[in-house]
């Protein structure tokens, strides 16, 4: 029992680290001008086409790519 717990918190690290990133990044998103400037030249041309192109399928696209992501990240951190 006490293996099983130790690989679990092993597999819940890394989940809870990029779950924590992300709330550092929501809280500054709108403080500095740093943070816009250079993820929006990222995502922009990317996400952005898909969801002039086509709104629904776009949107579609755009949850497949993140659950398929997710869904690579839970299989590989948890096995």
């Amino acid at each position: 029992m006490k293996k099983t717990m130790n690989k679990m918190g092993n597999a819940f690290l890394p989940m809870m680290i990029i779950m924590l990133l992300s709330f550092l990044i929501l809280g500054q998103w709108d403080q500095g001008f740093m943070l816009k400037n250079y993820i929006n030249p990222i995502l922009n041309p990317s996400f952005g086409a898909l969801l002039k192109y086509n709104i629904s399928l776009g949107m579609t696209i755009l949850v497949f790519i993140i659950t398929l992501i997710t869904t690579l990240i839970q299989k590989h951190t948890t096995d």
